[in-house]
């Protein structure tokens, strides 16, 4: 009944967190916004995994998190410009979304719901953390207009 209950308020995360759907990479958009979309659906892959026990499709999914792209340099350093000292914080958060994304791979193919779920709710306090502290900033400077709302 634990696990059932964590299963469920991971689910209910995800929605709230991760809300649109995926867009096009446009050049007026920074690159981030697309790579967030694209671990957006990663994550609704991870979650609809969980919910039917396909630990095949959890995996996967897991893994493109882990090894998720990066934006080029330039628009790295403009970020990095932007955020000044708080740049370390969002490079440690991303880390840990890695570092848990990759865990939670490894408990898929392992076969551990209980170890999926831990690295799972990781992955979520990463992504809650830093759309927390960061996305509204980086929204309204890099947006202004609130076109990236999607970030």
């Amino acid at each position: 009944m634990r696990c059932l209950s964590r299963v469920v308020s991971l689910l209910f995360l995800t929605v709230i967190v991760f809300p649109g759907p995926a867009v096009s990479w446009a050049s007026d958009v920074l690159y981030l916004k697309g790579i967030m979309n694209v671990l957006n659906e990663n994550m609704m892959k991870v979650t609809d995994g969980v919910s039917r026990g396909d630990f095949a499709r959890i995996e996967e999914a897991s893994a493109a998190i882990a090894d998720h792209e990066r934006p080029p340099a330039e628009e790295r350093s403009r970020i990095v410009e932007f955020l000044g000292p708080d740049a370390r914080v969002f490079r440690e958060t991303d880390e840990l979304v890695h570092t848990e994304a990759g865990a939670m791979a490894r408990a898929a193919s392992e076969r551990e719901m209980e170890g999926v779920l831990v690295h799972f709710s990781g992955v979520q306090k990463g992504c809650v953390s830093c759309h927390g502290e960061f996305k509204t900033r980086i929204i309204e400077h890099f947006y202004g207009d609130g076109s990236g709302e999607g970030l």
